[in-house]
C-alpha cells in the first residue's frame, strides 16, 4: 500500500511538472505538444491504473483500470483516429468522477 502511495504521488508530481513545462514558453511548439497531448494524458492513465489497487471494490477497480487504459489507448491512436480523442477526454473524466465518488472506498492501512 505504501509503494503504492509513493509510485501515484511520483505519478502526480511528474504530471505537475509536465504540464508547468508545457505552460511557460521554454521548449519549442513540438515538445510542447508532446508534454501535454501525449506525456500528461499517459502519465494521468498511469496514476489511474496504480490507483485502482488502493480501492477495495473489485468493480471500482476494473473500472478505474480501464479508464486508465481508455486514456492510454485514446492518446496513442489518436493520430490515426479524431474519435480517439473524444474517448481519451472521456475515459480521463470517467476515472475522476469514480475516483470521487467511491472516496471511501479506499483501503486504509
Amino acid at each position: 500500500m505504501k509503494l503504492n502511495s509513493l509510485i501515484l504521488g511520483l505519478l502526480f508530481f511528474a504530471t505537475a511538472i509536465s504540464l508547468l513545462l508545457c505552460w511557460l514558453p521554454i521548449f519549442s511548439a513540438e515538445t510542447n505538444d508532446f508534454l501535454y497531448q501525449k506525456l500528461f494524458y499517459i502519465l494521468m492513465g498511469l496514476s489511474l491504473m496504480v490507483e485502482a489497487t488502493m480501492f477495495s471494490g473489485k468493480t471500482v477497480k476494473i473500472l478505474l483500470v480501464l479508464s486508465g487504459i481508455g486514456t492510454i489507448a485514446g492518446v496513442i491512436f489518436s493520430q490515426q483516429n479524431e474519435t480517439f480523442l473524444s474517448i481519451k477526454n472521456i475515459s480521463l473524466l470517467l476515472g475522476f468522477v469514480i475516483t470521487i465518488f467511491h472516496v471511501n472506498d479506499i483501503k486504509r492501512d
